[in-house]
C-alpha cells in the first residue's frame, strides 16, 4: 500500500510544528528544528518562513485537516506588528530577532511575495478583507519603489545589494497573486500574474532547449552560458502555476506548461529521485537531492493534462512517492524530514527547516483531490472565498499607512 502524505501530516508533521515549531511566548513559527524535534533557539525568524507556515495552518484549518486557524491567525497578528512598517515606508522586513525586534529591515522581493500569499490564505481563512487591504498596500510599494519598467518585473531587494536578479521571487509573487484572486476575485490580481507570465515566458526561458535560468543581470541577462542549467523543481512549479492560472481565467493551458513539464519529467531517475541541478543538454550539475522537488513534482503529475504528454514511465508519480518516505521522512524523527540527501541519498542536513512544510502540504492538498483520500475539502474551501468578507480590522489602532487610527 502507497504511504498516505495527507495521514503524515495530519497525525505526525501539523501537530508536532504546531506544538513544538511555534514559539507560544512571541506568537512566531521557530525557523527549524533538530534532528530530536527540538526547537532551534537564536536564528533569525526570516518573514518567508513566517509566512509559509501562516499558510500552512490555515490550509490545514480549512481542509479540517488540523485545528490551525487559532495558530495561523496569532502568526498572522505577529506577522504584521513585527514586520510591517508601522512607518508608512512600506513592505515587510526581512527578519526578526527571537524577541520579535528588526533584525535585517531590507525588503526582500521573495519575503514580500510570501507576505501576500499568507495574507491571502488570512483573507480566505477569516473572510476579512483587512488582509486584502493590506496585500494591496504591499502590491504598491512593489509597484512604486521596486518595479523596473525597463525591463520589467521588480528588483531584488531594497536596498539593492548588487547581486543581480532571479526568476524564483517572481514565480512566487506569481503564486501570492493567484490566491490573492482565489480569495477576492474581482481585485485584478489574475490580469497582475498573467503579466509577470509574459515577463517568464519573454526573458526566463533561455537556449534551444527552452529552459528556465535563474541568475540575470539587472538587465535580466543571464549570467551563465549555454547550455543552460536549470532547476527541475522549478519547471514543475511553473507548470502548475501556468495550470493554475489558466483554470482561474477560464482560459486552455498553454503549451509552455506542457513543455516546462516534460523538461522537468525527463531528469526523473528511475528510482524517483530528482536531482537539484541538470542542464538543457541533460547532463547533471548537482546531483545532490533535496526533498521540495519530489514535492514539486508530486503536484505537477497530478494536472489533468499529465498523461496527454507523458514520456511512456506511468508509474514514476509512485516512484516519487515511495522515495520522498525512503529518503526524506521515513529515516527523520517523527513529523520531521531529512531536507537534503548526497548523490547517494545520505543525509547532508544538520536540521529540520520549516519551510519545507509549505512544499509537503502543496503536494498532499492535490494528491488528497487526485486520488480522493483523506477528507478533501476544496469544494468548502472554495466556498469559503466566496462569503462577505467583513471590514473590521484585525489589529486595532493599526492603519495601512502606519499612522494611529
Amino acid at each position: 500500500m502507497r504511504p498516505d502524505l495527507v495521514a503524515w501530516l495530519r497525525e505526525s508533521a501539523l501537530p508536532l510544528w504546531a506544538w513544538s515549531g511555534f514559539d507560544r511566548r512571541t506568537g512566531l513559527f521557530h525557523e527549524a528544528l533538530d534532528r530530536d524535534a527540538r526547537p532551534i533557539d537564536g536564528a533569525a525568524r526570516r518573514l518567508m518562513v513566517q509566512a509559509r507556515q501562516i499558510h500552512v495552518f490555515a490550509l490545514a484549518e480549512i481542509r479540517g485537516w488540523y485545528p490551525g486557524g487559532e495558530c495561523a491567525e496569532r502568526a498572522a497578528q505577529e506577522m504584521l506588528a513585527c514586520f510591517m512598517d508601522q512607518g508608512g515606508g512600506g513592505g515587510f522586513a526581512f527578519s526578526v530577532d527571537a524577541d520579535g525586534a528588526v533584525r535585517d529591515s531590507r525588503r526582500d522581493l521573495y519575503a514580500q511575495a510570501f507576505a501576500l500569499f499568507a495574507l491571502a490564505w488570512m483573507a480566505r481563512l477569516t473572510g476579512r478583507s483587512f488582509y486584502l487591504d493590506i496585500a494591496d498596500a504591499t502590491l504598491n510599494f512593489l509597484d512604486t519603489r521596486m518595479a523596473l519598467p525597463e525591463t520589467g518585473g521588480y528588483r531584488e531587494s531594497l536596498p539593492e545589494g548588487g547581486g543581480g536578479r532571479r526568476q524564483n521571487p517572481h514565480m512566487h509573487l506569481v503564486e501570492a497573486l493567484l490566491a490573492l484572486h482565489e480569495a477576492c476575485p474581482d481585485r485584478g490580481y489574475a490580469g497582475r500574474a498573467g503579466q509577470l507570465i509574459g515577463l517568464m515566458e519573454r526573458r526566463f526561458l533561455q537556449g534551444a532547449g527552452r529552459v528556465l535560468v535563474e541568475f540575470y543581470d539587472e538587465r535580466l541577462v543571464p549570467l551563465q552560458t549555454p547550455p543552460y542549467a536549470f532547476e527541475p523543481g522549478h519547471h514543475f512549479e511553473w507548470a502548475w502555476l501556468l495550470t493554475e492560472h489558466a483554470r482561474l481565467t477560464a482560459r486552455p493551458v498553454p503549451a509552455l506548461a506542457r513543455h516546462l513539464y516534460q523538461v522537468a519529467e525527463a531528469t526523473v531517475a528511475l528510482d524517483g529521485s530528482i536531482p537539484d541541478l541538470t542542464d538543457e543538454e541533460g547532463n547533471v550539475r548537482a546531483g545532490t537531492t533535496r526533498l521540495w522537488p519530489h514535492t514539486e513534482a508530486l503536484r505537477a503529475a497530478t494536472l489533468a493534462w499529465t498523461p496527454h504528454c507523458a514520456t511512456g514511465r506511468a508509474h514514476w508519480r509512485e516512484n516519487v512517492i515511495a522515495l520522498l518516505f525512503a529518503r526524506f521522512l521515513g529515516p527523520a524523527h517523527q513529523g520531521c524530514w531529512i531536507d537534503r540527501t548526497d548523490e547517494e541519498g545520505h543525509p547532508l542536513s544538520l536540521t529540520v527547516p520549516a519551510s519545507s512544510l509549505y512544499h509537503l502540504v502543496g503536494a498532499a492538498c492535490r494528491l488528497a483531490q487526485f486520488d480522493r483520500v483523506g477528507r478533501d475539502q476544496g469544494d468548502a474551501a472554495r466556498a469559503s472565498q466566496s462569503r462577505r468578507l467583513r471590514p473590521e480590522p484585525l489589529l486595532p489602532g493599526l492603519r495601512l499607512d502606519g499612522g494611529p487610527a
